[in-house]
């Protein structure tokens, strides 16, 4: 009995170690597109995706102020010396 459990086991597996390294890129790239939302939802900056035109003004009122700006597709980025 022992032999017949090990023999359905055998045939059941996947011989091709290929299908090992597909599997791993799957998962990283899941992992890649969840941590780019998470990252875009953390920081606020869903408005970058959409078709309205924004300005925003990163570090207000410090030395490494920034105020990026989007204007149609294009986006702008100006550092006040």
């Amino acid at each position: 009995m022992r032999s017949r459990r090990h023999s359905l086991l055998r045939r059941s597996e996947d011989n091709d170690p290929m299908s090992v390294v597909s599997n791993l890129f799957d998962v990283a790239m899941v992992f890649a597109v969840a941590l780019m939302v998470a990252l875009v939802s953390r920081y606020n900056m869903t408005e970058m995706f959409s078709q309205e035109d924004f300005t925003m003004v990163k570090n207000p009122g410090k030395e490494n102020m920034e105020i990026i700006t989007k204007e149609g597709e294009k986006i702008n980025r100006y550092t006040p010396s």
